[in-house]
């Protein structure tokens, strides 16, 4: 796996041609605190995936477990960018998984410009907990349970843009955040419940909107 270290800022990794699967932790874990801009090279395809010990509900006793085949701690501000193809596959828990703002930073996921293909066969494609921004490139997700979700604010988009083009092939919930905001895009949902859901359980007193 790769790990970029706790309060670690101005990171770049080029994916150029990976094939990386971690038996038991994370691919690429971006620590607290930490500033990683992750490209795919021009004309590459890119694979990372984990297997099912990557789940410490599952797996208690395995104390790699992240959860996640891309893990972004608290307070990391982490870019999927590139012009080349990325391709994540779980099999533990989450595709991608981004943590909370606080004391060890303001925290972020923000996708462009990419070819993004992410299936969670337990959990979601995509979670981030404090703000996920999908500003363009092509990305398809399949998941057990959410397509693309946010604890807060989710951003698609933006404004006098075209893209992103979102395709959701399998979901319970395709897109869903407290607030979802969406300026451009050619978004494509299937899902089983709802596929725009502005709603976190956990939120009291929260204006909830689409």
């Amino acid at each position: 796996s790769v790990t970029v270290d706790k309060g670690t800022t101005g990171v770049t990794i080029v994916l150029s041609g990976l094939t990386l699967k971690s038996e038991d932790s994370a691919a690429i874990i971006c620590k607290k605190g930490t500033e990683v801009t992750i490209i795919a090279a021009e004309g590459t395809e890119n694979f990372l995936s984990d297997t099912e010990k990557n789940n410490d509900e599952n797996y208690p006793d395995n104390e790699n477990a992240e959860n996640a085949v891309i893990k972004c701690k608290d307070g990391s501000k982490v870019v999927l960018c590139g012009s080349g193809t990325l391709t994540v596959t779980a099999s533990g828990k989450n595709g991608i998984k981004s943590g909370l703002s606080g004391e060890d930073g303001d925290a972020s996921l923000t996708i462009k410009d990419l070819t993004l293909n992410v299936t969670s066969t337990v959990n979601d494609a995509i979670n981030a907990e404090q703000e996920l921004n999908v500003l363009s490139g092509n990305i398809t997700v399949s998941a057990e349970d959410k397509g693309l979700h946010c604890d807060y604010i989710m951003n698609v988009g933006a404004e006098n843009a075209d893209g992103p083009t979102i395709k959701v092939s399998e979901s319970e919930e395709g897109l869903e955040a407290a607030t979802v905001n969406i300026y451009s895009g050619n978004i494509t949902i299937y899902s089983s419940d709802d596929c725009i859901n502005a709603a976190n359980k956990e939120l009291s007193d929260y204006s909830f909107a689409i």
